[in-house]
């Protein structure tokens, strides 16, 4: 009986780590919409933009969010990183997810980090879908001309 109960206990303590492990970006990817290009910032669970700084222009934006789930998911605590290399039309750049310095997620609410390889323009929005956040960034007329 005791070894059950011990079995049992290993189970459900792996299990909890694990998903507390789970990460948070799921992926980042860039679509050109003629003179835009469009990064979208995929997360693995439900997430509420709630505001960025610089405000429009800069080699690094900092986006606030909060993760809205119903179920409890653990927030990861792992630092995560995507690199995103430069095209044409836009600079390359890296997204990082770092964890929150405390669990109060009012007082030190979720962030990544995007950091461009030169300054740029964007506008910041919430996906549709819930779970991706938006940069737009024009594309400077000499990178969207034709050869």
């Amino acid at each position: 009986w005791a070894s059950q109960v011990c079995a049992a206990g290993l189970a459900f303590c792996s299990a909890m780590g694990a998903h507390a492990q789970n990460p948070l970006l799921d992926e980042v990817g860039v679509r050109i919409d003629g003179s835009v290009a469009k990064v979208r910032i995929q997360f693995t669970m439900p997430v509420q933009y709630l505001y960025h700084f610089p405000v429009e222009h800069g080699g690094l934006v900092l986006i606030f969010f909060r993760v809205v789930t119903v179920d409890g998911g653990e927030v990861s605590l792992r630092e995560e990183v995507r690199r995103v290399r430069a095209t044409e039309s836009l600079p390359g750049f890296t997204v990082t997810y770092v964890h929150p310095p405390s669990r109060n997620f009012v007082l030190d609410p979720l962030s990544v980090l995007i950091q461009f390889d030169r300054p740029v323009s964007y506008k910041v929005s919430q996906g549709k879908d819930k779970r991706s956040l938006y940069l737009t960034i024009p594309i400077p007329p000499a990178a969207t001309r034709d050869p």
